[in-house]
């Protein structure tokens, strides 16, 4: 016994010490495998896969997704869709969408692989590399950090069987991402569409591209454009001696904690100096951290209201341009600051974001998430697709969620669509067929690194203060093929009062 007792303790040792040592050299244990846990759904004869990639917590982005799939459906009369499995009891591991056409032998199914803390994206990607057929492409980046996730676990797994897979993007923007790790040639910093190289497809529009419609829109707006008060007249009329004269004051916040801000704040600072502006006066703020509290900013975000506010105030009268890349409770956190501070911020400030926050914060949300009353700066934000088209997505006009993620996954599942179905020639399809499909639309929708091409089809959302006895307005515009600036609609913001179909 009293061996036994001696021994205890390092036995105790070695049964804690075991197990970690072996797992640290690479020997898998039972249990330990978590690709285990990652299980694709086998794929029928003769059909095709889109694996989209989101967490388990986002039910309510896949139910968009899937209105957005089915809209793309009602738009070609040729296709047909079926949800059974798309929704309904939890027991669905993988729910999918079956869009077919009855013309063409193969269906396409969209199949969600839920990702967890246990069961990551490089869980699923390595179990889809070994099932037979491979995906024809993975869908995801939500966001750019999700993408940066994703592109490097596709590119990391050199082995699939048949083609290895395209990568979609649905609203990941970020032109460039920071590697954990260096990649081949020694890089760190690297563009987003090149981590996965000649193999990803940008849907919506990159950092770059909202900066310089958002800019563009800015400019081409006399009672927006930053200026001294002496040149307002000349920018009505688009003078050159405007542009000659002009030194506008730029304020450009990023957030060190979010590579989408970074790189947004990059792309503002870029565009104003090297396009719009040569010789505007820069401000760059690099904050910390995003967090903080409803209406109270952290450090970072004070010290910065704070510069504002006095700099601002020891100049003429002028108004400047307030660049914030980043997603509401942050942007609002420091307007509300310097409107506090400010009393004429509303003459003295312009607010551009990119899409950071959608329309919802202003116009459904608004009453708490973005108070016109406290923020009465103009701001200008940028949209994927049309954001107020309730009667074109299928959303009531009672209920006015924003429509632009529906109708931005619709126009997506349209062009994927019409790549795997085409209207005619050889039916045959895989990564690699579908690949040249996809660059050889005509018009364009993509460039040849895979990017969305620009010039149409961006939509511009602004929100104009109340001013005396006018009430506060959303003002929606899209460009056209000339590039000019077409209003969409306009929408009237009761002061105080909560949206039509706001959520209690």
């Amino acid at each position: 016994m009293r061996v036994l007792n001696s021994l205890r303790l390092p036995l105790l040792v070695l049964l804690i010490c075991l197990p970690v040592a072996l797992l640290a050299s690479g020997v898998k244990l039972p249990g330990t495998d978590r690709t285990l846990s990652a299980r694709p759904v086998s794929v029928p004869s003769g059909d095709y896969e889109l694996a989209w990639f989101h967490t388990t917590t986002n039910g309510a982005t896949w139910e968009r997704f899937v209105a957005g799939v089915d809209l793309a459906v009602q738009k070609t009369p040729d296709l047909t869709v079926d949800e059974s499995r798309a929704f309904g009891d939890q027991t669905y591991d993988v729910p999918e969408v079956v869009i077919g056409r009855p013309d063409r032998p193969g269906k396409l199914r969209i199949r969600w692989y839920k990702t967890t803390n246990d069961v990551t994206v490089r869980d699923w990607v390595r179990a889809l590399a070994q099932r037979a057929p491979a995906p024809l492409a993975v869908i995801g980046g939500g966001s750019s950090d999700r993408a940066r996730e994703l592109a490097v676990a596709m590119a990391g797994q050199s082995t699939w069987i048949g083609d290895n897979p395209l990568l979609f993007f649905t609203t990941a923007s970020s032109d460039y991402v920071t590697l954990e790790q260096p990649d081949a040639q020694g890089n760190t910093l690297k563009k987003l569409v090149d981590v996965y190289d000649n193999r990803t497809f940008r849907f919506c529009f990159s950092n770059e591209q909202m900066a310089k419609a958002v800019l563009n829109f800015v400019w081409s707006r006399p009672d927006l454009r930053p200026a001294e008060p002496q040149y307002w007249p000349l920018a009505a009329i688009g003078s050159g001696l405007t542009a000659a004269l002009d030194r506008p004051t730029v304020y450009n916040l990023s957030w060190a904690d979010d590579p989408y801000s970074e790189d947004l704040s990059t792309c503002f600072k870029t565009r104003v100096v090297a396009r719009r502006a040569p010789r505007a006066e820069v401000f760059n703020f690099q904050l910390p951290f995003s967090i903080g509290g409803f209406s109270r900013p952290n450090r970072g975000e004070a010290a910065a209201a704070e510069f504002v506010v006095k700099d601002v105030t020891t100049r003429m009268p002028q108004r400047s341009l307030i660049v914030l890349p980043t997603v509401a409770p942050s942007a609002r956190r420091v307007l509300m600051r310097i409107c506090e501070d400010l009393p004429d911020a509303d003459h003295r400030l312009v607010a551009v974001n990119g899409d950071g926050f959608s329309v919802n914060v202003i116009y459904r949300d608004g009453s708490f998430a973005w108070p016109i009353d406290a923020l009465p700066i103009p701001l200008v934000v940028f949209a994927h697709n049309n954001p107020v088209a309730w009667a074109e997505s299928g959303k009531a006009a009672e209920h006015p969620t924003g429509t632009d993620d529906v109708l931005h996954y619709a126009e997506m599942m349209r062009i994927v669509t019409d790549g795997v179905f085409p209207a005619a020639g050889d039916s045959a399809v895989s990564a690699n067929i579908l690949a040249d499909r996809l660059y050889s639309r005509s018009p364009s929708f993509f460039d040849s690194d895979g990017n969305r091409i620009g010039g149409t089809g961006e939509y511009i959302v602004e929100l104009r203060p109340k001013k005396d006895d006018a009430p506060a307005t959303l003002n929606v515009y899209t460009r056209n093929d000339r590039s000019d600036w077409i209003p969409v609609d306009r929408l009237q913001l009761p002061a105080g009062a909560k949206r039509k179909g706001a959520e209690e």
